[in-house]
């Protein structure tokens, strides 16, 4: 059961999964691929559940420790998602462990190869950014979604620009004709 006092992780999982659907769809993908993305994209913070309160509402105020736990959670939910594999794919561990190794290795600096990850990680990884971004949270504002956008295009080593693309043909984020004035006039 994703649904917890705060909804955080229920709101973020679903819009995950909604994106996931659209660029899977765009791309082109196999049903069952597809069927994984989503899946895996609906458990993939299950440990943030274990969280609590008092910690997720820091918001941008976390030092060391805090990201510790957090992170210690987030793996908790590895192993939960492991336990339910009897009824899940195989793949949706492989998934959501591969996302999070590919986002844990590109925020602390390493050198990234992301060809040998699963295209259907590598879309996962973006959903997850994008909707992290653009989202309301605790203690800050959200992202635009032109600025979450020019994120993900600028750091093609993580973010696969047909993934990319993907989301940029999937959602509507100017409307035919809008007249858009730029902050520089």
């Amino acid at each position: 059961n994703l649904r917890s006092s705060e909804d955080y992780v229920f709101k973020h999982s679903l819009n995950v999964a909604i994106l996931c659907a659209l660029m899977t769809h765009k791309l082109n993908l196999f049903y069952d691929e597809m069927k994984n993305t989503l899946e895996a994209a609906i458990v993939h913070d299950i440990g943030k559940l274990s969280i609590e309160d008092t910690l997720l509402k820091k918001g941008g105020q976390l030092d060391n420790s805090d990201r510790a736990t957090i992170r210690h959670c987030e793996l908790s939910g590895l192993n939960l998602i492991e336990q339910a594999c009897h009824s899940l794919s195989p793949n949706i561990k492989r998934i959501v462990q591969q996302a999070y190794t590919q986002l844990d290795n590109f925020r602390s600096g390493k050198i990234l190869d992301i060809s040998k990850t699963m295209k259907t990680s590598k879309v996962l990884i973006v959903a997850e950014v994008f909707d992290t971004m653009t989202a309301m949270s605790y203690g800050s504002e959200p992202s635009s979604e032109v600025t979450a956008l020019r994120y993900l295009m600028q750091n093609p080593e993580i973010f696969d620009e047909t993934i990319v693309d993907a989301l940029i043909h999937s959602v509507n984020f100017l409307n035919e004709g809008c007249c858009v004035e730029l902050s520089n006039g």
